[in-house]
């Protein structure tokens, strides 16, 4: 009897020791301890999903201006009462410098001209490229000539045109694609919207208006 008694015993004994022991309720501040730890990791897991992801695009600078100009006219004949014949030659170019920041990676350059202020008579369309090998700066200039035909009958009062003579220009700068800056010779409404569009878009317009 007195060995099962010593039997239980150990049992429960054992039983006791086996029983993990409850940790103690936490403090106050150690509660508002592992608040704060909780909201500094998610303010930190926020900020990282908010930061942008490295862009490969190419960061520029642009500046273009109007360069030299020449008009001149050659008269076919002319009458003293007012009546001739001449055609008006004009000739324009236009500088353009850009400046790179951070990567550095080639920037095509495209310029139109135009015989108007409204960007619908584009006389010409030339490009240049910019790879920017030894300096994160690269100068291009743009040449332009027209030749405007004028008839004019003084005694019957006729007045005919054919042709223009340089009234504007835009400058696109794109990297592959991507239209990246632009600049334009007059700050009108057409002429900016004309300087946002793709030249994918504005060759296929030009080229439906041709047909």
């Amino acid at each position: 009897m007195k060995r099962g008694i010593a039997f239980l015993l150990c049992l429960t004994a054992s039983a006791f020791s086996q029983t993990p022991i409850p940790s103690p309720t936490p403090t106050l501040e150690e509660r508002k301890a592992a608040m704060m730890e909780k909201f500094r990791a998610q303010q930190a897991a926020k900020m990282t999903a908010q930061q942008p992801a490295q862009s490969n695009a190419v960061s520029i600078t642009m500046e273009a201006s109007s360069g030299a100009t020449g008009n001149h006219q050659s008269d076919t004949w002319k009458t003293d009462y007012g009546s001739y014949e001449r055609d008006l030659y004009s000739r324009r170019t236009v500088n353009c410098t850009v400046s790179v920041f951070g990567q550095v990676k080639p920037v095509q350059l495209v310029c139109f001209f135009f015989g108007d202020k409204t960007a619908d008579a584009l006389l010409d369309c030339s490009s240049a490229s910019m790879t920017f090998k030894d300096s994160r700066k690269g100068v291009a200039q743009f040449e332009c000539r027209s030749k405007m035909h004028v008839l004019h009958l003084e005694a019957i009062g006729e007045h005919h045109e054919q042709g223009y003579t340089i009234k504007s220009w835009v400058i696109q700068a794109y990297d592959g694609e991507k239209l990246i800056a632009w600049k334009s010779s007059d700050n009108t409404g057409n002429l900016e919207s004309f300087a946002r569009e793709s030249r994918l878009n504005i060759f296929k317009r030009f080229n439906d208006e041709s047909k």
